[in-house]
């Protein structure tokens, strides 16, 4: 957009710039406040220590795993998406727009790329054989793209939750186990039990589920109080979570929710596999139930709102997975050097694939800026 005559830039894109910057600074200091409390205490030259005697070899099989992470998560989608489209999309397409999107997400702070594959999807322009639409022949909407998203969060969070219960509880016994293990588990998965109610509650009674979010958030009691804005606003809410409600459909379609779960389930197995393999790398005497719940543990920090690259949120809460498992003289050596490196590489993996997938005609540069800028996809016309 060009700028005005006076040389300023235009308001929308301003307005943008700004809630950029806002959000933008604030995941900055959450993820240096994280990071700050992951390596307080610790001597570099132990971590140099650890990269100097570790065995890279065990670098291929790990990379072996994130292969199976990448395909299983655009696989697992496509039996969210079946339900709300005509056509469901290829596992090719769904493949690039599922790794654009987790690079987004890695690289946008607090989780501002989420909004990537949802607007890729739904975006008119990625025409092709297995262009998606929704049903009855009508254009698939965005919001209903971002409630298959709510209920692939919503199940993520429930199985890491029961991922944490069953490892927390063959290690609570554990000596010097934290104190904090059973009560984190418990808050997880009331979290997301309580979420997976309103997944339910939407499908069942929509209306009544967006008419209960507007009083439990207040907005609709202070819309009929004071009307105008808040009325809009109400309206446009109302209208959205309509939209995003009806990507619940996947939760009423027996065989798409059987088959979405079980490639989820292969998805978190592929998960906690490349955290047990990469721990040989450095030497680390962790069984495969204590590599499941740092994976855990990482997988509730980074749902959290995070920084750019996940800095912080990974290493503070990989190191809460560390303590259940090792004792702190190990965790000050090999096994933060393993946080570390298993954070580099999944970084450099994600974000290289989508980069690379960037180069695809089903996701543009210009289409990620335009989920960001909250900016709609334009008409078929």
């Amino acid at each position: 957009m060009a700028p005005e005559p006076d040389g300023t830039l235009p308001k929308a894109p301003r307005s943008f710039l700004s809630r950029f910057g806002l959000r933008f600074g604030i995941s900055v200091v959450i993820g240096a406040a994280l990071f700050y409390l992951a390596f307080r205490g610790l001597a570099p030259g132990r971590l140099v220590d650890a990269f100097a005697q570790a065995d890279y070899v065990w670098i291929l099989p790990f990379l072996g795993t994130l292969v199976g992470v990448q395909l299983f998560r655009a696989w697992r989608w496509r039996f969210l998406l079946q339900p709300v489209t005509n056509t469901p999309p290829g596992l090719w397409r769904l493949l690039v727009i599922s790794s654009v999107g987790f690079a987004a997400i890695i690289m946008l702070p607090l989780r501002l790329g989420e909004f990537v594959r949802p607007y890729l999807i739904a975006d008119p322009r990625n025409v092709g054989p297995d262009k998606a639409t929704g049903t009855g022949g009508h254009r698939l909407r965005v919001s209903a793209a971002l409630g298959t998203i709510a209920v692939e969060r919503v199940m993520d969070g429930l199985m890491v939750s029961l991922f944490l219960f069953t490892s927390f509880g063959f290690l609570a016994d554990r000596p010097g186990a934290p104190d904090w293990m059973m009560p984190t588990a418990y808050t997880a998965l009331a979290v997301f039990g309580g979420a997976t109610v309103f997944l339910i509650l939407g499908l069942w009674r929509p209306t009544f589920a967006v008419q209960a979010a507007g009083w439990l958030t207040l907005l609709t009691p202070l819309s009929r109080r004071f009307g105008g804005r808040l009325e809009r606003w109400r309206i446009k809410v109302e209208d959205l979570l309509g939209g995003l409600i009806s990507g619940f459909s996947a939760l009423s379609n027996a065989g798409c929710l059987f088959r979405f779960v079980a490639t989820s389930l292969i998805y978190w197995l592929f998960n906690g596999l490349g955290f047990y393999v990469l721990a040989r790398a450095f030497h680390l005497d962790l069984p495969l139930v204590s590599a499941y719940a740092i994976c855990g543990m990482v997988a509730i920090g980074i749902i959290l709102p995070a920084g750019p690259g996940l800095v912080g949120n990974f290493h503070e809460f990989g190191k809460f997975g560390l303590q259940i498992s090792l004792p702190a003289a190990v965790i000050a050596g090999p096994g933060m050097a393993f946080i570390v490196a298993i954070h580099g590489l999944q970084f450099l993996w994600y974000v290289g694939v989508g980069l690379v997938a960037l180069r695809s005609r089903h996701a543009r540069f210009s289409q990620v800026i335009g989920a960001v800028a909250e900016k709609p996809p334009p008409d078929p016309e």
